[in-house]
């Protein structure tokens, strides 16, 4: 894998400013709570944005996007959006920290499915937004863990929606006939959060 020769990252106070310094007055972000401050990328171009004066240029996210995106061509949002919050956090929390609130969120709402989920239709507002966010990479680490890099990349080739991903699932994580999806994601987030356990490679600054 050859890293971008070139990054350009702007930081500013808010994410409009931060679509201002490339040219955009306004931008329609996705629907949700939104607090004016985030990261975001654009990879074809090699750019990132980082509005958010809490995390400054530690915006680690939108960074990964940046080197991993243009070389994988992910096929599907689950790998795309999970090594990201794998690798580089999210809203600017290690995915360590991440896990136990998407612990909480299962608690909180013990009839919501994966599916559910990972379609954007569970109930929760920004909650289930992390949550959605954060199963992505609980799924990323679990394959990762099952089969490394190999592993990963076949799973940035499945293409599809969320369904695709559902789908091939479990031959990725190892379930059998069976085991349930949604039985395995609440499992996991346990043993996860409980344990603290993760295999992402350390982040060199």
């Amino acid at each position: 894998m050859t890293p971008p020769a070139h990054i350009d990252a702007y930081v500013t106070a808010s994410t409009d400013e931060a679509w201002r310094a490339v040219g955009l007055d306004f931008f329609p972000d996705g629907s949700g709570p939104d607090t004016g401050f985030g990261g975001r990328s654009i990879p074809a171009a090699g750019i990132v944005l980082i509005g958010d004066p809490r995390v400054g240029e530690d915006y680690l996210h939108e960074f990964v996007h940046v080197v991993l995106s243009p070389t994988l061509h992910p096929g599907n949002a689950v790998f795309n959006e999970g090594v990201a919050v794998w690798l580089g956090g999210h809203d600017g929390h290690p995915a360590l920290q991440m896990y136990p609130l998407l612990r909480k969120y299962q608690s909180d709402h013990p009839t919501v499915t994966i599916a559910q989920l990972l379609h954007g239709g569970a109930p929760g507002g920004s909650a289930a937004s992390d949550a959605m966010y954060t199963t992505d990479a609980l799924i990323v680490q679990a394959i990762f863990h099952r089969s490394g890099i190999p592993g990963l990349l076949r799973f940035a080739k499945v293409v599809g929606s969320s369904d695709s991903v559902l789908a091939r699932l479990p031959e990725f994580v190892g379930l059998t006939a069976k085991e349930s999806i949604d039985g395995w994601w609440r499992a996991e987030t346990e043993r996860v959060a409980s344990k603290g356990q993760s295999v992402v490679p350390p982040v060199r600054r």
